[in-house]
């Protein structure tokens, strides 16, 4: 939380802060409500509306934070860019000049 939010803008976001503020006061508004209710205190429900969020959702985002398999937290490719054969990469194009060959005489 000590990272000015153009920094995580400019890394996360394309520099667009309004989405990061968005996120941190989820972020925080997430803290404040499981923290309340471990302690057993009074929740307060203007937080979760500030942060455009109910209790449902902050309980769908606990579980992602916290206890969500890998391939619910993480999208993974199907097939990296890496190893795609080179004449598909290129659009089977090929490397360099193409001549065309004739055919037969």
């Amino acid at each position: 939380m000590r990272a000015p939010i153009s920094f995580l803008a400019s890394i996360l976001s394309g520099g667009n802060q309004e989405i990061i503020t968005d996120i941190l006061r989820k972020q925080i508004a997430l803290r404040l409500f499981k923290r309340a209710g471990n302690l057993g205190q009074p929740i307060e429900e203007s937080i979760l509306k500030n942060a455009g969020l109910d209790e449902a959702g902050v309980n769908r985002l606990y579980r992602l934070f916290t206890i969500a398999p890998y391939r619910e937290r993480n999208v993974i490719p199907t097939q990296q860019r890496e190893e795609l054969d080179s004449g598909q990469r290129k659009g089977a194009g090929g490397f360099g000049i193409q001549k065309k060959t004739r055919g037969p005489k």
